[in-house]
């Protein structure tokens, strides 16, 4: 049922995401991309008109920045949007599947997902806006969403590891430990991979000042998120044992 949720979660976030993608190529006109490229702001000084403002609201879901970097559209949603989204999926479901039959407790939501993409987008808007104050043009693209949902990724395993640490280290019996040893295992090999991704795709030099600017709003996001889950797990937790 959860792994369902998950795949149907994951089919519903990459449709919407998709069709927004290739909308943008269909709705914006490319002399509306001239002129942002054209613009010379002076940075805390935006350029406040329409154009900016239409730029600014399809900014997450740009695809001209595919042109810029001499991409096919399709290969770069999938670089950029399919594949760090497929790879939070395997966490996800990973995760899921140690929570319920190794740790015996919820480790995270089966809305992880959805919840992540959602973040990842607004974390593109915000890094949209400093670059609009802070360099007078917003900035646009997929690579926030990219950067975002990246280190998602690498949460969900450091949050799962320490959980399955903590369990390695009073398991007793060698088979025992192997078997959460091999979880652990499981659980790190797809944030490896974002890690490598994100090296690789957002870190190589010269890195854009808005993939720098893009980890305040990133990780704020997954700051603020962990400390609201944690906190409703502790109420839930408290409710629990307080019921006769």
């Amino acid at each position: 049922m959860r792994l369902g949720f998950v795949v149907v979660s994951l089919l519903a976030v990459l449709l919407t995401y998709a069709a927004l993608y290739w909308a943008s190529l269909a709705v914006i006109p490319r002399s509306l991309i001239v002129y942002w490229e054209s613009v010379r702001a002076i940075g805390f000084r935006p350029v406040l008109n329409m154009p900016m403002l239409i730029i600014y609201l399809t900014s997450p879901f740009n695809a001209y920045e595919s042109l810029m970097f001499h991409y096919p559209p399709w290969l770069y949603l999938i670089e950029s949007v399919i594949v760090p989204s497929v790879i939070l999926a395997t966490e996800v479901i990973i995760a899921l599947w140690t929570s319920e039959y190794v740790l015996r407790r919820e480790i995270l939501s089966e809305s992880f997902l959805i919840q992540s993409s959602a973040l990842a987008i607004a974390s593109s808007y915000a890094t949209s806006l400093i670059a609009w104050v802070g360099g007078g043009k917003p900035s646009i693209g997929t690579s926030i969403y990219t950067e975002y949902v990246f280190a998602a990724t690498i949460y969900v395993a450091v949050v799962s590891a320490w959980d399955l640490f903590r369990r390695l280290v009073v398991s007793r019996g060698v088979l025992a430990r192997v078997y959460v040893g091999a979880v652990i295992t499981a659980i790190v090999m797809p944030a490896l991979v974002a890690a490598y991704l994100a090296t690789e795709l957002l870190l190589k030099p010269p890195i854009p000042t808005t993939h720098i600017a893009g980890l305040i709003p990133t990780v704020t996001l997954l700051v603020i998120y962990h400390k609201l889950t944690t906190t409703n797990k502790a109420q839930r937790h408290q409710g629990t044992s307080q019921n006769p």
